[in-house]
């Protein structure tokens, strides 16, 4: 009867959106229940745009500490791509914002962590410092109290293992002035991403980076995620590259993603 709508209601449910959400958004539109031919498709398409954007908060931006500098954690489970995404903003910092930036790995688990993120800063030509107990951790931020920015790259640990989740809370929370963002692979089930936020929640992450958008064909869980847990989104990743695979989120960006427009 609602051809037009159909047509978005389809395209929706192909792209990933929960058939939860998008009937929330036809709802909301007001297309849910009127009489809409396929001649006014573009007008049905720019009411549901219109509707996931109200739904998308993006912050790229990052904010500074009263000191002016920018401690930022990359959190999230192994594999999610942390320490690649860590040598992406360094690279962004420096070349485009001409930040003065340092790292810090407080990844103690995986071997050839410290290696992989020394080998970035070399090229990069900045300082990079483990660090594997709190106290490390405030005696190298001290070390680079003079930086703009410094990117603490963490253990990727399982969204189940509370342990050690509860041990990089002891090391990042309390008085730190760190801002944390979890990065969720956009490959993920819809489900296991809910519960890795909500298992790492303890952490206080405060921004989403969601990764490996050019992986994954149905993109709709990024919108899932963000009707259960509303936070900002930082960044996008869209490939191994360095330093170019990686782009300050935008709700424009996240719509065209969500709807199959790359």
């Amino acid at each position: 009867m609602n051809p037009a709508v159909l047509n978005i209601y389809t395209r929706l449910l192909k792209s990933g959106v929960s058939d939860h959400c998008a009937k929330l958004f036809l709802n909301s539109a007001g297309v849910l229940n009127t009489q809409i031919t396929t001649e006014k498709q573009d007008q049905v398409n720019k009411a549901i745009a219109k509707e996931i954007l109200k739904q998308i908060d993006t912050d790229g931006a990052t904010q500074r500490s009263a000191g002016g500098q920018e401690l930022i954690a990359l959190v999230g489970t192994t594999g999610v791509g942390k320490t690649t995404t860590i040598a992406k903003l360094a690279a962004r910092f420096m070349l485009k914002e001409k930040k003065h930036v340092g790292l810090i790995s407080i990844d103690n688990y995986r071997i050839g962590a410290m290696e992989q993120l020394k080998a970035y800063a070399d090229i990069l030509g900045i300082s990079c410092f483990p660090a594997f107990n709190r106290k490390d951790l405030l005696y190298v931020l001290k070390r680079l109290a003079k930086h703009d920015v410094i990117l603490i790259d963490t253990a990727g640990q399982s969204q189940y293992d509370t342990t050690r989740i509860t041990e990089l809370q002891r090391m990042l929370t309390a008085d730190l002035e760190i801002r944390a963002h979890l990065l969720l692979s956009v490959t993920t089930s819809e489900d296991e991403m809910y519960r890795t936020a909500l298992n790492f929640a303890p952490l206080k992450y405060q921004n989403y980076i969601f990764t490996k958008t050019d992986e994954a064909q149905r993109k709709g869980s990024i919108i899932n995620q963000l009707m259960k847990m509303n936070l900002p989104i930082s960044y996008l990743t869209n490939g191994q590259n360095v330093p170019e695979d990686i782009e300050i989120a935008t709700r424009e960006k996240i719509v065209r993603l969500i709807l199959n427009h790359n």
